[in-house]
């Protein structure tokens, strides 16, 4: 972890003027140890914002891609959510562990063959983290999962479509939404 085995990169990111660190899907609720003793000065280090785990689809991207195999870690960094309720109540518990946003992963795979949220539980995600004041930012793969991403009215995706050359509207509703792509 991080916090525990590299404190002399967290030093090394304050000498070098880095003071802040976005973390977009790390162990719960660890993470947010780490970031409280940052910002309590019981730890040196950069002050971190952090989404805590990452929601998904059950079996879907990291569970069955690069968690596969790593029990502690689907259980720890990930929420792997199929109903709307869960989907709210899950997103309620964050909020009150002291997560700064939610990370959803909205995407079926580069191949289209890992499983993908529904979109119900995309959009009761968007909208109780935006009832908690939460942002939203997705992992998505394709156009399709953008204009998915608009329309439930998320806040931003992390990872761009490399797709989108033949959907210039797409930019255009990017802009018009105040959408953030990283």
């Amino acid at each position: 972890e991080y916090g525990r085995r590299y404190p002399q990169s967290r030093k090394k990111f304050l000498e070098h003027g880095v003071t802040t660190i976005q973390s977009l899907g790390d162990p719960h609720p660890r993470i947010i140890g780490l970031s409280n003793k940052i910002a309590n000065n019981e730890l040196a280090g950069p002050r971190i914002f952090s989404a805590g785990p990452i929601l998904t689809a059950p079996d879907g991207h990291p569970v069955s891609t690069i968690y596969d195999g790593n029990s502690w870690l689907i259980e720890n960094a990930t929420r792997q959510l199929e109903d709307t309720a869960r989907a709210k109540k899950v997103v309620q518990n964050l909020e009150k562990d002291g997560v700064d946003k939610i990370k959803v992963v909205y995407s079926a795979g580069p191949d289209s063959t890992l499983p993908r949220m529904k979109y119900e539980v995309l959009d009761a995600i968007v909208q109780e983290a935006h009832q908690q004041e939460l942002r939203v930012v997705a992992h998505i793969s394709s156009r399709y999962d953008i204009k998915d991403v608009l329309r439930a009215g998320a806040d931003g995706i992390e990872h761009i479509a490399h797709n989108m050359d033949d959907s210039p509207e797409l930019f255009d509703n990017m802009a018009a939404e105040d959408f953030y792509v990283v």
